[in-house]
């Protein structure tokens, strides 16, 4: 996967910190591919679900549609991880 792709979904993760945000709720811990070992929850990772597919469109130009897989490891103890 391209990694300005990566960079970007890394940006938009950490674009909003605010004690609400998707950043927040995770404790900043989001990894791509894979989390480290024993890495405290809850956390998030994600990777590429489908390569890019080439979209050809009517008027000659071409667009690639990536679709990503986020999986969101929480603690076993929480009874409403929301």
């Amino acid at each position: 996967m391209s990694q300005p792709v990566v960079q970007a979904i890394f940006d938009r993760l950490a674009g909003d910190q605010s004690a609400t945000s998707f950043h927040a709720a995770v404790g900043g811990r989001y990894y791509h591919l894979e989390g480290p070992e024993n890495a405290t929850l809850p956390l998030c990772v994600f990777g590429i679900d489908d390569p890019a597919s080439l979209d050809l469109r009517y008027d000659g130009s071409e667009v690639q549609n990536w679709m990503f897989v986020f999986q969101i490891i929480v603690p076993n103890t929480e009874a409403t991880p929301d």
